[in-house]
């Protein structure tokens, strides 16, 4: 290719070499467009596969309850453990009488309660609810109160961990200290 400028004016003249280089030009930069529409493609089906699964976890975690229980995923909670399965669990308890009020509990047709873990009752928290932070359509009657856990505190066995459900805060406490039950058992 050659460019000539004179008075004023631009005359360029392409040679067939030229043309071809210019061509050859054209399609790599075609090929990097399709390269990067490419790669948006499979970019938008990755956020799409990502968006499916966290709506499928979403939804696999949304609870589905009877009368007396509650399921969230794999486990299955009491609904209402303050007003349902008996007077023992109207009153708050240390952390050895609770543990002992879930596994002897005989409770919609089932013998193996537990005490949740730490993990297990901070995932029924409802960060978006405050006094009690728990969906109160799912979870009726819960107290904004601290609920046992299963979890003792590493290396100090007189120690265990709760969760208060006035703002779903995760705290150790004295295994003498008293808290309310929630009972749960795998599905």
């Amino acid at each position: 290719m050659a460019i000539k400028i004179t008075q004023g004016k631009v005359k360029v003249n392409i040679s067939k070499k030229s043309t071809a280089m210019g061509n050859i030009l054209i399609d790599k930069i075609k090929n990097f467009f399709d390269k990067k529409k490419v790669v948006a493609v499979i970019v938008t089906i990755v956020l799409i596969v990502i968006i499916l699964i966290i709506f499928t976890i979403s939804t696999t975690n949304r609870s589905q309850e009877n009368n007396d229980t509650v399921v969230t995923g794999s486990l299955m909670w009491v609904k209402d453990p303050i007003n349902n399965p008996g007077e023992s669990f109207k009153q708050k308890t240390t952390w050895q009488s609770a543990k002992e009020l879930c596994e002897n509990l005989d409770f919609a047709g089932r013998k193996d309660w537990r005490l949740p873990t730490v993990q297990e009752l901070s995932s029924v928290v409802d960060y978006s609810s405050t006094s009690p932070a728990i969906s109160k359509s799912v979870f009726p009657g819960t107290s904004p109160s601290p609920y046992w856990t299963s979890t003792e505190y590493n290396g100090n066995d007189s120690i265990g961990w709760a969760v208060h459900f006035s703002a779903g805060l995760v705290f150790d406490s004295s295994k003498q200290d008293k808290a309310y039950v929630r009972c749960v058992r795998n599905k």
